[in-house]
């Protein structure tokens, strides 16, 4: 029988991006190294998958931002603000809902700003401030946790409140301005609201007076109904705090950092204060070595409760005087200047606005770097190592002054047939979340069943395409697959990539098995052929794959690269079939590597 991936011609994909070539083993991939997607090991690689979302300006119509998502490696990237009739302008601070489906942001319908809601494709918009009635300067919605409300800054009347409302924009409540209030004690400005983590209140900006000499800016927060509203920055121990701003929860609610000036010593610091005694305070960004970085802003609580990122002025080495990312412990000790820590030649000028991946692995925020003038979209490990700028990475024209990064939550997959247990666990979620698989119907996964040639077809594809490749553009020669097949498209793809030449010049085989052979081809020739990427020839560790195998160099490859690390220290079992388990950590892994995260 000829090679099941034989190479009709050499034939070379074109791609659009280009990621540096990898070391053999990154630390993201140290475990998967020693370990196959049969070994019962969950990588951290699947914590890669999620989505993002940001504002830039589309280069398209002036300096109206746009609200994009991408992959968080910058790839598949898409203007959803964009999308439908009468697309509204000036569009910023997008949020998730908690299950990841639904996108709200703010953004001119060409009156005033509105809150919009929308699938998380872009589709089905609609502006849910204007349902119970007309308010304006509508702006930074947050979901509640159990996504069944929204809250956001708006107008109505001449005074600026918190509205909390359904997604759909009904049931309208405004919680920050009571129906009998005084002016001189109670906030008539309130800004930015946000929800805390166990769904019972919501904090916010307040200022009272405002534009008079006697104003102030304090951070309130009150039960989600707008009970028991408290001024948690402004109570008599802490009247040293003014120019308050950013508030940020911890993840078990219990605490509130925000960015605070010290009126008599003239600085700016992070604190944290307890919701249920507010009169203890913790600087945050005054801990550690010294000296300690200046006019702290933007903090974030990262949702592990572990870490509090924050933009602050550098006051040690080559970056003195720049805006950097900061992080450290809540009580202020072990802080790091997150970015910079990696490629010091290309080290931000100014960033901000440093935001969290749900696992509390990642921090993205807006900067600059390299010389550059415009605000680009930067993603690293928590630690800032692997920084990249993720704005620049996608098709098309990129964006602008990108600001107010918001990654996607980890909701993880609807598959009841996949127990917690599997060793694939959380790979199926990521290309569940990359959208590379549906499952075998809308709550099945399937995961003991072997995966066709036809089923490969179709998830290499559809991974590629996740990578912003575009297939080039003719058909194939095999008669055996027909029109009417759902990888009909993908075998197409492939057969152009130059990643399968069929299993006869004229057959495809959609049906027949895919071995752990010849899935180590069909991967290597995708990450060499198609991705244009290179493998280590370092060999590997397996005494039964034999010199002349057709797959002897792809199996190395994908060892060298992290991808499989065998069934045992010394065996590959090239004959066993490959299971939908199995082939889900093939492909994160993949995916990982492919990224550089």
């Amino acid at each position: 029988m000829k090679n099941p991936n034989s190479s009709a011609a050499t034939r070379r994909g074109r791609f659009s991006w280009a990621l540096p070539a990898l070391v053999a083993a990154t630390a993201l991939l140290s475990t998967a190294v020693a370990l196959s997607p049969a070994s019962g090991a969950a990588l951290a690689a699947s914590k890669r998958c999620g989505r993002i979302a940001f504002t830039g300006n589309d280069g398209v119509s002036g300096t109206s931002g746009s609200i994009y998502t991408s992959t968080i490696a910058g790839t598949n990237r898409r203007n959803i603000s964009s999308v439908g009739p009468s697309a509204p302008t000036g569009n910023d601070n997008a949020a998730w809902s908690p299950d990841g489906t639904r996108i709200a942001w703010q953004g001119s319908d060409g009156t005033t700003n509105q809150i919009w809601v929308a699938n998380a494709d872009g589709t089905n918009r609609v502006a849910i401030s204007s349902v119970a009635g007309a308010t304006s300067l509508n702006s930074n919605p947050v979901w509640s946790p159990d996504g069944t409300r929204i809250a956001w800054s708006g107008k109505s009347g001449t005074l600026t409140t918190i509205f909390t409302a359904d997604p759909d924009g009904t049931n309208r409540v405004d919680i920050a301005i009571p129906s009998h209030f005084d002016p001189l004690i109670q906030p008539t400005d309130n800004r930015t609201p946000q929800w805390s983590p166990d769904g019972s209140m919501i904090a916010w900006v307040g200022i009272i007076g405002p534009g008079t000499p006697a104003s102030r800016t304090d951070i309130y927060f009150a039960q989600a109904d707008g009970s028991a509203m408290t001024n948690i920055s402004g109570p008599t121990g802490l009247e040293g705090l003014k120019g308050n701003s950013g508030p940020t929860w911890s993840p078990d609610s219990t605490l509130l950092a925000w960015s605070t000036n010290f009126v008599l010593a003239g600085i700016t610091e992070i604190v944290s204060v307890p919701v249920a005694s507010t009169l203890t305070r913790t600087i945050i960004s005054g801990g550690g070595v010294s000296p300690a970085p200046l006019g702290n802003l933007t903090p974030s609580w990262s949702p592990d409760g572990t870490r509090v990122a924050w933009s602050g002025v550098s006051q040690t080495g080559a970056s003195t005087g720049h805006m950097e990312i900061w992080a450290a412990d809540p009580d202020g000790s072990n802080r790091i200047e997150v970015s910079v820590v990696d490629n010091a030649t290309l080290d931000p000028t100014l960033s901000f606005q440093p935001v969290w991946s749900p696992d509390s692995s990642l921090l993205a925020w807006s900067g600059t770097r390299g010389g550059a003038t415009s605000l680009q979209l930067i993603v690293a490990n928590a630690d800032g190592t692997t920084r990249r700028e993720i704005s620049a990475v996608g098709t098309g024209t990129d964006p602008a002054m990108v600001l107010h990064a918001a990654f996607a939550p980890d909701s993880g997959d609807p598959f009841t047939d996949v127990p917690s247990t599997s060793f694939a666990r959380a790979d199926i979620s990521c290309i569940f979340s990359l959208g590379v698989t549906t499952g075998t119907s809308a709550t099945t996964y399937s995961p003991a069943d072997i995966v066709t040639r036809e089923q490969m077809a179709a998830l290499l594809a559809r991974l590629y395409r996740k990578l912003d490749g575009t297939c080039p553009a003719g058909g194939d020669p095999f008669t055996d697959v027909a029109s009417t097949s759902f990888a009909r498209a993908d075998v197409s793809c492939l057969f152009q990539l130059d990643v399968t030449g069929g299993t006869t010049s004229t057959t495809y085989s959609p049906a027949n098995p895919v071995t752990r052979e010849q899935m180590a081809a069909f991967l290597s020739r995708l990450w060499q052929r198609a991705l244009g990427k290179t493998c280590a020839s370092s060999g590997d560790p397996f005494t039964d794959v034999p010199s002349t195998s057709f797959a002897r160099a792809d199996v190395s490859c994908i060892w060298s690269l992290g991808i499989t690390g065998g069934t045992s220290p010394t065996t590959y079992s090239p004959g066993d079939n490959v299971t939908r388990e199995q082939m889900g950590s093939f492909l994160a892994r993949f995916w990982a590597k492919a990224i550089g995260l």
